[in-house]
């Protein structure tokens, strides 16, 4: 069983550009390209395309080409995208998680948390991956284990929090999606902040949740699933 917990929050930026969104096992994070004319245009598709794609079963890279055929209808900017999908059959509970660009995934176990993704930025800072153009995704799988958070966050989260503090806040906390957003803002963050924690807990059955995808800006309630 897993439980979820979110938080967004605009920060100093002037505009949210900040997407998110999760339902019983699968969950999604996209940060508009800043600098750049519709990025929250973009955000907002790519979520709702690999979300659309994701509760029809698809898999995670498909989702996620999916979003890259989407988004130019919609704007003219770019996106980042880490996607996650629980699973729990003759394998064992474990999580998939793709991703596109630089929002990151980080697995706490214990005191430590150990970082899943490797960003998609190229020399010269920039990134070298988004969505929709270059919008191929990596992929990654992980075994969880009782009391195992999964982190899915944006740079405005991991830019200000190194992962000792993301391990510690997520350990601590009640809520660790909206303590890390909001430790983030404190320390300083210059951009939108956005966390999606995915916690497992003892039993590993899926039970009847009434889960809404949650609109950015805002902190989503926890829920079980």
């Amino acid at each position: 069983m897993i439980r979820w917990f979110a938080s967004s929050e605009i920060g100093p930026r002037e505009e949210q550009q900040d997407a998110f969104a999760f339902g019983a096992r699968v969950g999604v994070i996209a940060d508009g390209m800043g600098g750049h004319p519709g990025g929250r245009e973009a955000a907002l598709e790519t979520v709702r395309a690999v979300m659309h794609e994701l509760e029809r079963d698809a898999d995670l890279e498909a989702a996620i080409e999916h979003a890259c055929a989407e988004v130019p209808a919609a704007s003219p900017g770019g996106s980042t995208v880490v996607a996650l999908r629980y699973l729990d059959d003759e394998g064992g509970p474990r999580v998939r998680i793709a991703w596109v660009g630089d929002s990151r995934a980080y697995l706490v176990r214990g005191a430590e948390a150990e970082r899943l993704t490797e960003d998609h930025v190229a020399a010269d800072g920039g990134l070298d991956r988004w969505v929709p153009d270059e919008g191929i995704p990596d992929l990654v799988e992980v075994a969880l284990e009782p009391g195992d958070a999964l982190v899915l966050c944006t740079d405005g989260v991991w830019n200000v929090l190194g992962a000792a503090r993301i391990a510690e806040l997520v350990s601590a906390a009640g809520d660790p999606a909206e303590a890390l957003v909001r430790q983030a803002i404190d320390d300083g963050a210059g951009d939108n902040c956005t966390a999606l924690v995915c916690t497992a807990l003892e039993s590993t059955a899926l039970e009847p949740a009434a889960l809404e995808p949650a609109a950015p800006g805002s902190t989503a309630p926890a829920g079980a699933a």
